[in-house]
């Protein structure tokens, strides 16, 4: 369930089109030589950038002035906009954040032990070339405490 007043769910279609964004925009531009982290932080500074610039024009509009007849104060009514009762602009935060770990991510890609360039060859293998088993051993690995594979395959070296 989300919870918002007044145009605060701009916040989460914001962030979203943030997301989708940067989907679409760092493989074109990797395409064209900008390293990969490139363009998901430049995304998802204007995705903060707009929310922010977005939030604080809706949150700061002056309110309405009105005079209670019986006591003679002044209320003044002022419409809010909210995404889980917290301000529309401070998802911007958020949005910043989230940049800063897409560039950490980029930093520290590859599995552990392994450098980056090196966990992006062992995953693609030359194209045109079928992936053989070298081995013609037929039972599967044994692995520690006496936990199997679950799902072990067997390819011959025929062929």
């Amino acid at each position: 369930m989300i919870i918002w007043s007044g145009w605060g769910m701009l916040s989460a279609l914001i962030a979203a089109a943030g997301l989708v964004g940067s989907v679409l925009l760092d493989p074109a531009l990797a395409r064209i030589g900008i390293p990969t982290p490139t363009g998901v932080v430049l995304v998802w500074v204007v995705a903060a950038a707009f929310n922010w610039w977005l939030g604080a024009r809706l949150n700061n509009r002056p309110g309405r002035e009105l005079v209670d007849p019986r006591t003679g104060q002044i209320v003044i009514l002022r419409g809010r906009h909210t995404l889980f009762w917290i301000p529309m602009q401070y998802y911007s935060v958020l949005m910043v954040l989230l940049g800063a770990l897409s560039v950490l991510g980029a930093m520290h890609g590859g599995s552990p032990g392994r450098k980056a360039g090196q966990a992006a060859r062992a995953h693609t293998p030359a194209a045109g070339v079928p992936l053989r088993v070298a081995s013609t051993d037929t039972t599967p690995p044994k692995w520690p405490h006496g936990r199997r594979e679950v799902a072990w395959t067997f390819t011959s070296g025929r062929g």
